[in-house]
């Protein structure tokens, strides 16, 4: 994740549309990048509504005996994103 966040006007035309709360979002992607920022190589942070990210996670967290540990935005096909990380 970058330090500076840059999303295509379209796209982030669509977000706003489509957000059921867009504080949540936002924090959420604050948190992710605060993880990352502190956690570093030892972490991977991908997009699960993206299949083959998802399960190239997947089949490297199972064919590892000490996987990386994998923090998402949600599961596949979710209608509402949300963050596997302990609410604060």
């Amino acid at each position: 994740m970058t330090e500076m966040p840059r999303c295509p006007l379209g796209l982030s035309i669509l977000q706003r549309l489509g957000d059921v709360d867009s504080f949540v979002r936002r924090r959420n992607q604050e948190r992710l990048r605060q993880v990352k920022q502190a956690q570093g190589e030892t972490i991977r942070i991908f997009c699960t509504h993206d299949s083959i990210e998802w399960e190239q996670c997947r089949d490297y967290s199972n064919s590892q005996i000490n996987p990386l540990p994998c923090c998402s935005l949600g599961t596949p096909n979710d209608t509402q994103s949300s963050m596997f990380l302990e609410p604060e």
